[in-house]
């Protein structure tokens, strides 16, 4: 039924096999003991485009706690940029719908977290990953879900441009290079991209940790332990006694006690070089410090040591950097699934659109730009408006009329920090309205204190001495 009306809007008809294809096949156990030949055979294998004996590799090296924690440190990286769909202006509304629902169900039904971060770590490990696109019908609408798959089958081919691969049921497939409707490749690009992944870089470097971790086991036996030197009387050297005494010394450890025979002694013998370690710890820290310089940009993350804080904010954001190219990497191999989408659910015929439907793609975006310092935006949106009120106070006092100067008051006010009403999208802000000057009243004028005109006190004035001009007898 579900056919038939695809049928009737001019919808690409998709069959129960190619809506959920046969999965690879199934996987062997990891292996182990793992040497120098080993993993050099791998590496070459690797170079060579063959990538069987590379997925035994990977799995060998992430049994490595160091390899294994940096890179699901750069996997999950990308988890804190926000995902969306953006769809162009003029989009009809019924794809504007259903893109909205698909956005809501992508983590869910098209690529879920967990397949992201494998995917991740395989485009960092290997180069690139390639996914199974399976179309189940989800609310209505073919929805591609990606499956993604190892790379033990994958082998490259140079004349077809692609690789081979084999699912469950023993048959061979082909993937092309740049992928197609029943497959995504998410690559770090170039002509081959397996030589740009870091497991070419680490495996030298497992092979070096492997050789030291032996080496220091060794040391450990010759150095570490104590040799048990049994002195015992000449004349007794060749008697039952002294191997009765031997066959006791040897089955002695920490803490027995031992009743020595007159004539016989027991000491230790330790070895001098007590720091023989001290060569193999120096060799695995450079090693370890290098595997995360290698996947995750620097070491800081994974190796706490004193520093500025300048260089530590600095080292911080080569993490970073390095998510927001895997999340590129990422949106290169969402574009043409979603093309995918747009013709299986929507046939331009029934669409009047300016350009081609095709246009009309949602486009795959990820928010990498860092969150905001609320604690450092206030305080410059409280030095602005420190500016913004002395500039116009001067303005005032220098008789300006304010409204030629042509503030622009929203803008100021968004560099204040005011919060505003958003506005709806194509509407334009309201224009700032001016209310009538009032009028001030005029400073009063400060009051000077008057001077007499009087002549200048006599000394019998400035005494206190009032005399009476008729009689010219004075009052005390």
């Amino acid at each position: 039924m579900i056919d038939f009306i695809r049928r009737v809007f001019g919808l690409p008809v998709v069959t129960p096999r190619a809506a959920h294809p046969d999965d690879e096949e199934d996987s062997t156990s990891p292996l182990w003991g793992w040497n120098k030949e080993r993993i050099q055979a791998a590496a070459m294998a690797l170079d060579d485009g063959d990538f069987a004996s590379a997925e035994d590799l990977y799995e060998g090296m992430t049994r490595l706690g160091r390899i294994a924690s940096a890179l699901e440190r750069r996997a999950e990286g990308v988890r804190n940029f926000p995902f969306s769909l953006e769809l162009r202006d003029g989009t009809p509304e019924t794809i504007q719908f259903h893109a909205e629902q698909l956005e809501e169900l992508w983590d869910e039904c098209v690529l879920s977290e967990i397949d992201r971060s494998e995917v991740i770590s395989r485009v960092v490990w290997f180069g690139f990953c390639v996914c199974r696109i399976h179309k189940p019908l989800i609310d209505g609408q073919r929805v591609p879900h990606l499956v993604p798959w190892t790379h033990r089958t994958l082998k490259w081919q140079p004349v077809e441009n692609g690789w081979t691969a084999q699912d469950c049921d023993g048959k061979q497939l082909f993937i092309p290079r740049n992928g197609d409707d029943e497959w995504a490749v998410f690559s770090r690009g170039g002509q081959r991209p397996w030589l740009k992944g870091v497991g070419r870089q680490l495996a030298r470097i497992f092979a070096q940790i492997l050789q030291t971790e032996d080496l220091w086991d060794s040391s450990n036996k010759e150095v570490g332990y104590a040799l048990k030197v049994l002195t015992v009387p000449s004349n007794l050297r060749e008697q039952s006694e002294v191997e009765q005494a031997w066959a006791v010394v040897r089955k002695l450890r920490a803490g027995d006690t031992w009743l020595t025979p007159e004539g016989y002694k027991l000491d230790l013998l330790e070895s001098k070089r007590g720091n023989a370690h001290e060569n193999f710890k120096a060799r695995l820290d450079v090693l370890a410090a290098t595997i995360s310089i290698t996947i995750l940009g620097h070491n800081l993350t994974q190796e706490t040591k004193s520093g500025s804080l300048a260089a530590t904010s600095a080292a911080m954001e080569v993490p970073r950097e390095s998510s927001i190219t895997d999340s590129t990497i990422l949106k290169v191999g969402y574009r043409p699934l979603l093309r995918l989408w747009l013709r299986l659910n929507f046939n331009p015929d029934f669409y009047k659109t300016e350009r081609p439907l095709s246009w009309y793609v949602p486009c795959p975006e990820f928010d990498t730009e860092p969150p905001a310092d609320e604690a450092a935006e206030a305080e410059t949106g409280h030095k602005n408006a420190l500016a913004l009120d002395v500039f116009v106070t001067c303005a005032v006092k220098a008789r300006v009329d304010i409204p030629t100067l042509g503030i622009d008051w929203r803008k100021a006010a968004e560099e204040c920090h005011v919060a505003l009403i958003e506005l709806p999208d194509g509407k334009e802000a309201p224009p700032v309205v001016y209310l009538e000057a009032v009028p001030t009243p005029p400073e009063e004028a400060p009051q000077k204190k008057l001077l007499s005109a009087r002549e200048p006190e006599t000394e019998g004035e400035r005494l206190g001495a009032d005399f009476w001009p008729a009689s010219g007898s004075s009052i005390n």
